[in-house]
């Protein structure tokens, strides 16, 4: 009975030493703690973005939509969150074309408050989804530049970015 006892007692050691062990080869992103001398006062901000693959136009019963996601960087490349307005703006022309053509169509889109976060942010993807409504009942059959522009609240730094969008076949 007093032999099974040491042997638990082996095993329980053995097993922390080994969580030690694990533990001490972790390091956190960047190679210092939280709170270290230098670290304290950064603060992750939008300073990248990126329009992520797959814009679309959608048809749907008596309007047609733009889908398109958004994704924020920090200085590390990391998704963030940030506030500010975001401008989407749809040119006639492709960007492959010669010259771009007239602005079709504009959007902004207020994302501040924890309500239009809630709306837009998708936590699957780390991005913010946005379905835009045309004017025309059907979407285009011909490609469209999309140029996407996020002014944050924070400063007054502009974060763009343009994708083509494919038109739709009919």
């Amino acid at each position: 009975m007093l032999g099974a006892m040491v042997h638990r007692l082996a095993i329980v050691v053995w097993a922390l030493a080994a969580l030690g062990s694990v533990g001490a080869g972790c390091e956190f992103k960047g190679g210092r703690p939280f709170g270290e001398a230098g670290q304290a006062g950064w603060r992750p901000e939008a300073e990248a973005m990126r329009i992520l693959p797959g814009p679309r136009f959608v048809d749907e019963p008596a309007r047609a939509l733009l889908e398109v996601r958004v994704e924020l960087a920090d200085a590390m490349g990391d998704s963030v969150k940030a506030s500010g307005v975001y401008r989407f703006e749809l040119f006639d022309a492709a960007a492959s074309e010669q010259t771009v053509g007239a602005r079709d169509t504009v959007w902004e889109i207020d994302v501040v408050r924890l309500e239009e976060h809630e709306a837009h942010y998708d936590p699957v993807t780390r991005a913010y989804a946005f379905r835009l409504a045309l004017e025309a009942e059907e979407a285009p059959a011909m490609a469209r530049l999309l140029r996407v522009t996020f002014l944050p609240t924070a400063d007054t730094r502009r974060l763009e970015s343009e994708v083509d969008v494919p038109g739709v076949l009919r």
